[in-house]
């Protein structure tokens, strides 16, 4: 089998697990594009290759139901499939290459180092949304390591549920001050 054809039955691949990862049928995926179901079947087993726009098009459906995904999520990097690459490369935006192209020379250590260099640009409300964030992505089966069949426990359960305000310091001994009671409109009202 030639490396255009491994190309071709990869994006298959992908293009099933992130359509099943949705909830989507080959059918209700090929009513959304405009394409008839087995042209969806037929991608899914590598018999016919989709051109890089029904790919995006595929991607944008697949994110309008709750998976968020974009083309480069099927498109095998230089590393993966150079001669596959090289010919689909000038169909690419300079923004889906710089994707693929960070994917080929970064490993996971990288990768780990850009995400801490991000993290420490932000304020601490920054992060806090961030944590929150990546905490969606790894209860999402599609972002976890494959060992991981389900999401961790979190060391900080309850980060959502926390008053983010920074409290000054209380002296050594001292307990904290209770929170006022709550008052408004959404204050349920006692007799």
């Amino acid at each position: 089998m030639d490396r255009n054809n491994t190309a071709v039955m990869n994006i298959g691949r992908r293009i099933a697990e992130e359509r099943q990862r949705a909830g989507l049928t080959q059918s209700a995926l090929a009513e959304k594009l405009g394409l008839a179901t087995v042209t969806i079947r037929q991608y899914e087993r590598g018999v016919r290759e989709p051109k890089i726009d029904t790919l995006r098009k595929i991607a944008e459906v697949i994110s309008n139901s709750g998976n968020p995904i974009d083309v480069t999520c099927f498109i095998p990097t230089h590393n993966e499939n150079p001669i596959f690459y090289d010919r689909v490369k000038e169909k690419l935006s300079p923004d889906e290459i710089d994707l693929l192209d960070f994917y080929d020379w970064s490993g996971e250590d990288e990768r780990l180092d850009l995400l801490r260099d991000a993290a420490e640009m932000l304020t601490p409300e920054g992060q806090r949304i961030a944590i929150k964030r990546v905490r969606e992505m790894v209860e999402l089966a599609k972002y976890r390591k494959p060992e991981l069949k389900q999401a961790p426990q979190w060391p900080i359960d309850g980060i959502d549920n926390v008053d983010h305000k920074q409290a000054a310091p209380q002296p050594a001994g001292e307990k904290p001050a209770e929170p006022a009671p709550k008052t408004g409109p959404d204050t349920p009202e006692t007799d």
